[in-house]
């Protein structure tokens, strides 16, 4: 499987170098916005998700896109869409990736839900517990969280990590591993079942040479289990 080829060559960062600044990135980001909003004496609650904590999510995000494209616009000036993989695909290929996603989600919800109940396995606690749907948790959830960590794991990281001799696959699989570690809140089986969402995410970016499909493919999963959960 290869990706669209590219039309202005480039060489990445480096795999160590992607490495250390994808988590200078996440640090820094993170410790930027707590800062700000303290600042601003903004304060999120920490415990029952409130729109402090969302305003930090969102803040914290942003910053972080603004310096994924920074960083990519470094080493390939004027290629910074390129560098990320932010070309358009084409709609048949969308449709298949949606299909797969789709499909793959309800078996995730078959898996949380309906086994779980069976073998009497406890759920982990719910980070959202006592949250109220509104449009900061939205845009959070939905819009710029899926961006974020889109261009992060699998745009610049599998970027840096593909000319390696990891290749495309180990390239998807430590990409995901990282992603997937972002979620560590969650249990052994939760943490399993994001793991196969991000090599699907993945799959649909390598096989269409586009970013833009795992963002949308991404979002479309956020609503989804925001829908679950609130409908």
């Amino acid at each position: 499987m290869e990706p669209a080829p590219r039309s202005n060559p480039f060489t990445p960062y480096g795999p160590w170098s992607t490495i250390a600044l994808a988590g200078a990135v996440i640090m820094g980001s993170t410790i930027l916005a707590w800062s700000l909003l303290l600042m601003v004496n903004v304060k999120p609650d920490g415990v029952t998700p409130d729109n402090a904590t969302f305003a930090y999510s969102i803040l914290a995000n942003l910053i972080g896109i603004a310096a994924i494209a920074k960083l990519a616009d470094i080493r390939a000036p004027g290629r910074t869409a390129s560098y990320l993989a932010l070309r358009p695909f084409a709609s048949g290929a969308a449709w298949f990736w949606i299909g797969t996603a789709a499909a793959f989600y309800a078996v995730d919800w078959t898996v949380e839900v309906v086994v779980r109940e069976a073998l009497d396995f406890p759920a982990p606690p719910n980070w959202l517990d006592g949250a109220v749907l509104g449009p900061m948790m939205l845009l959070s959830i939905i819009l710029v969280g899926p961006i974020f960590e889109e261009l992060m794991f699998r745009g610049f990281v599998m970027e840096g990590l593909m000319p390696t001799r990891l290749g495309q696959s180990g390239a998807l699989a430590l990409s995901t591993l990282a992603w997937t570690l972002l979620h560590s809140e969650y249990d052994a089986l939760s943490l399993t079942l994001v793991f196969a969402t991000g090599v699907i995410f993945g799959l649909a970016r390598l096989a269409t040479g586009s970013l833009y499909l795992s963002i949308l493919l991404h979002m479309g999963w956020n609503a989804a289990w925001i829908l679950q959960e609130y409908a």
